[in-house]
């Protein structure tokens, strides 16, 4: 995941012409967005868990992806 996430980085970086803590921000926004949610979402949706675990569970999702591409982004 971290190998994805740093790809990501990279493409992002150099599209939007960010770098440092901004654009691994901003990567790990993007990707929790697009792959994590939606993929988490199914389990509120059609397997009728509340939405607070669904918010908790994505919570810790979303702090590590940011966490992570701040982090690759630093040490790029």
């Amino acid at each position: 995941m971290s190998y994805v996430l740093w790809h990501a980085l990279v493409f992002a970086s150099s599209f939007t012409a960010t770098t440092g803590m901004a654009a691994g921000f901003m990567v790990g926004v993007w990707n929790w967005l697009g792959f994590i949610a939606p993929v988490t979402l199914g389990s509120v949706l059609w397997e009728g868990r509340s939405w607070k675990l669904w918010f908790l569970n994505n919570a810790y999702y979303l702090v590590t992806l940011v966490v992570m591409g701040i982090i690759l982004a630093l040490w790029m």
